[in-house]
């Protein structure tokens, strides 16, 4: 957002510069002339220059050249139109100034608004492409589970009346996600696994109907992307 202010302030002053500068040349007669003040076009394409090189830093390699080939087509045109004096008349000639002018400030603020990425305060870049607002929350879940490799140390009986657990936090925005994001962190971390391991055996079963899962913390607000 500061960017965007930043440019559209060097906007203004290159037309209250041009308005001040037609003023004290024509005096008197510049309630005639007052159109010109807005024949900048080309100075406000030469300080978007700073926006076009941000945006060349921040798109991919295939939008270089678009983006490129864009910016010149605006220099020529806008050179082209400061030194056409026969080919428009002063009404044509102000209303295509203030389009090119329109359409450099419009793009300005979507490159700074869409494009180049947010910093934070310590300048490190933030992604873009934000779809909405999540409100995460912290769910604990406790896993009852038999260890069916204690069977030859505690027994059938007993192991089948001491189920073991496993507790785990869980941040997600949906409570609905939780046994499956516990399952996935349980695989990919090793997390629950026999104490007595026999590879040809499935020694653990998990009593699902006995899951408990708890809201232990609601979150800020975090991006999802």
């Amino acid at each position: 957002m500061e960017n965007i202010i930043y440019y559209i302030f060097l906007f203004i002053l290159v037309i209250s510069i041009r308005f001040f500068k037609l003023k004290n040349i024509y005096k008197d007669e510049f309630n005639k002339k007052w159109s010109e003040v807005f024949f900048s076009s080309l100075e406000i394409v030469y300080t978007a220059s700073g926006v076009v090189i941000a945006l060349l830093l921040n798109v991919s390699k295939a939008w270089i050249a678009p983006v490129v080939i864009v910016y010149l087509v605006i220099v020529i045109f806008s050179a082209l139109l400061e030194m056409s004096n026969e080919n428009f008349n002063n009404k044509t000639k102000t209303g295509l100034h203030i389009g090119i002018i329109i359409i450099v400030v419009a793009a300005t603020i979507i490159t700074y608004d869409e494009v180049i990425p947010k910093v934070d305060i310590n300048g490190k870049p933030t992604p873009v492409n934000i779809k909405n607002n999540i409100a995460l929350k912290q769910y604990t879940i406790i896993i009852p589970y038999f260890d069916y490799s204690l069977i030859r140390h505690v027994g059938n009986k007993k192991l089948k009346n001491t189920p073991l657990t496993f507790q785990t936090n869980i941040i997600t925005e949906n409570k609905n996600a939780v046994y499956n994001l516990a399952l996935e962190k349980i695989r990919k971390e090793k997390l629950l696994s026999p104490l007595f391991p026999d590879n040809s055996l499935n020694q653990i079963q998990i009593l699902q109907e006995q899951i408990i899962i708890i809201e232990t913390k609601k979150l800020k607000e975090c991006l999802a992307f």
